[in-house]
C-alpha cells in the first residue's frame, strides 16, 4: 500500500515538474516569438496546386478559425480564387469543403481581400479577367464571391455566389480591398480605368447590397470613381467608420493618398476640406492598409521610396485629415529594416493601442529574395522594443522569397500573418505564421492525484 502511494506521489511529482517546465517555457517566450501551439512550429504552409499558390488576405472568425484567401494556379495557366480555412491549431479544417480548401474559377482571377460576416459566411474580393489574356480584348473586372460556412458558393448572393463588375482594373496584387458595413452592405475599393500608355487611373469604390446587387443609394449607381491628379490614382485599402463614412488609402501619382466619402458616396468636405489628402514622403509612397483607432484617428501603413530605397511607413491622421504630430513627432514613422527593398502591406491595431504592420524585407532592389517581416509600434509611433527586442521580427522560411501580405489579431492577442513562400523553382505556397502577442499571465494548474 505504501509502495502504491509512493508511486502515485512520484507520478504526480513528475507531472507537476513537466507542467512547470511547460509554464516556464511559455513564460520565457515573449511577444514576437513564433507560437509553438500553432502546428508545433508557429508556421503552416499549404500547397494547393503545382504552380503558384499565394495568400493575400487573412481574417479570424469568432470561433478562432483562420481564413486565408489568395490565388491558385490550378493548371499552370489558369489562376483561380483560392480560399483556405484552418483550425485554431493550424490544421486544415475538414468541415470546410471536406478538405479545408476551396478554389473558384472566374476566368483568370486573384482573391485579394476577405471578410467574415456575423453569420460566418465568407466574402472574397479580387479581380477577374475577361477575354483572351494575350489579346487586345482582355479586360479586368472586380470580382466578389460569397461562400457558405461550409465552403460552398452562396446561391443567395447574385444566385450564383459570384458578382463581377467591369472596371478595367490592373491585374496586380494589392489593388483591391473589402469592408463590411454594419448593415451588411459590402464595400469594395481599388483601381479602375487604367491607361497603361499614359499611366493614368482612378480610385474606384463600389457598394453592394447583401444580395450582391449594386446599391443605388451610393452615388445613384453603386459606383464612385475619383481622379485626384494626373497620373496613377488607386485604392489599396478601405475601412468603415462607425458613422458609415468610408475611408480609403492608396496612392496618387506616387504620393500616399487618403480619401473619405459620405454614406451616399460623395467626397466628405469635413476631411481636409476636399475629402482627399495626399502626403508626400520621400521620392514616392503608397498606402497599402488602413485602420481606425477607437478615438477616431486614422492609421495608414505602406511603403515609401527614397533614392530607390524602399522602407516601411506608417502615418496617423486626426479625424479631420490633419497629420497627428503626437505620432513620432511628425505624424509619420519610417522604418528601414536593413535592406533596400522593405515593403509594408498589412496593418492591425491591438486593443492596447499598439500598431502591428507586416510585409517583407528583401536584400536587393530586384526583389528576388526576402523575409517575412513584422513590426510593432507603440501608440506614440516609436518601435516597441518589447516585441522581438527591437520592435522588428523577420522570419525566413524559403531559400527564395517570403512575402507577408496581411495580418489579424486573435482575441487572445496572438498575431496571425498570411502570405506566401516561393522556393528556388518558383513553386509557391500559402503560408500562415502565428506569433505570440503580449505576454499572458499564467496561473498554476491544480492537478488532481
Amino acid at each position: 500500500m505504501i509502495q502504491i502511494r509512493a508511486r502515485h506521489v512520484i507520478i504526480f511529482s513528475m507531472a507537476l515538474v513537466f507542467h512547470l517546465i511547460l509554464v516556464n517555457m511559455a513564460l520565457a517566450a515573449g511577444p514576437g516569438d513564433l507560437d509553438p501551439t500553432f502546428n508545433g512550429t508557429g508556421v503552416v504552409t499549404t500547397s494547393i496546386s503545382s504552380g503558384f499558390d499565394g495568400g493575400y488576405a487573412v481574417a479570424v472568425q469568432s470561433d478562432d478559425k483562420i481564413v486565408v484567401t489568395g490565388v491558385s494556379n490550378s493548371d499552370g495557366f489558369q489562376d483561380d480564387f483560392a480560399l483556405v480555412r484552418y483550425n485554431r491549431d493550424g490544421s486544415l479544417d475538414s468541415t470546410f469543403n471536406s478538405t479545408g480548401i476551396v478554389t473558384t474559377s472566374i476566368g483568370p482571377s486573384f482573391g485579394y481581400a476577405v471578410a467574415v460576416q456575423p453569420d460566418k459566411k465568407i466574402i472574397v474580393a479580387g479581380v477577374a479577367g475577361r477575354g483572351d489574356p494575350n489579346g487586345s480584348n482582355f479586360t479586368v473586372d472586380f470580382a466578389i464571391a460569397r461562400y457558405t460556412p461550409t465552403g460552398g458558393l452562396d446561391p443567395t448572393f447574385n444566385s450564383t455566389g459570384v458578382v463581377t463588375t467591369p472596371v478595367n482594373a490592373p491585374f496586380n496584387p494589392g489593388n483591391n480591398a473589402l469592408a463590411l458595413q454594419a448593415d451588411g452592405k459590402i464595400v469594395v475599393a481599388g483601381t479602375s480605368d487604367v491607361d497603361f500608355i499614359n499611366d493614368t487611373s482612378n480610385i474606384f469604390i463600389a457598394r453592394y447590397k447583401e444580395n450582391g446587387s449594386l446599391d443605388s443609394g451610393f452615388n445613384h449607381t453603386g459606383i464612385v470613381t475619383t481622379h485626384v491628379s494626373y497620373g496613377f490614382d488607386g485604392a489599396s485599402a478601405v475601412t468603415i467608420q462607425p458613422d458609415q463614412k468610408i475611408i480609403i488609402a492608396g496612392a496618387s501619382n506616387s504620393t500616399l493618398a487618403v480619401a473619405r466619402y459620405t454614406i451616399t458616396g460623395s467626397l466628405d468636405s469635413n476631411f481636409n476640406g476636399t475629402g482627399v489628402i495626399t502626403t508626400p514622403i520621400g521620392d514616392g509612397s503608397s498606402g497599402s492598409a488602413v485602420a481606425l483607432q477607437s478615438d477616431g484617428k486614422i492609421v495608414v501603413a505602406g511603403t515609401t521610396v527614397t533614392n530607390d530605397d524602399r522602407d516601411f511607413v506608417v502615418v496617423r491622421y486626426h479625424h479631420d485629415g490633419r497629420l497627428d504630430k503626437t505620432f513620432n513627432g511628425t505624424g509619420i514613422a519610417i522604418t528601414d529594416v536593413g535592406s533596400d527593398f522593405d515593403r509594408g502591406f498589412g496593418l492591425a491595431l491591438q486593443p492596447n493601442g499598439k500598431i502591428v504592420v507586416v510585409g517583407d524585407s528583401g536584400s536587393t532592389i530586384d526583389n528576388i529574395t526576402g523575409d517575412f517581416t513584422t513590426i510593432r509600434y507603440n501608440h506614440d509611433g516609436k518601435l516597441d522594443t518589447t516585441f522581438g527586442a527591437t520592435g522588428i521580427v523577420t522570419t525566413s522560411l524559403s531559400i527564395h522569397k517570403d512575402e507577408g501580405h496581411s495580418v489579424a489579431i486573435q482575441a487572445d492577442g496572438k498575431i496571425v500573418m498570411a502570405g506566401h513562400s516561393v522556393n528556388g523553382d518558383d513553386q509557391s505556397y500559402f503560408t500562415v505564421l502565428r506569433y505570440l502577442g503580449d505576454r499572458t499571465t499564467f496561473l498554476p494548474v491544480i492537478m488532481k492525484q
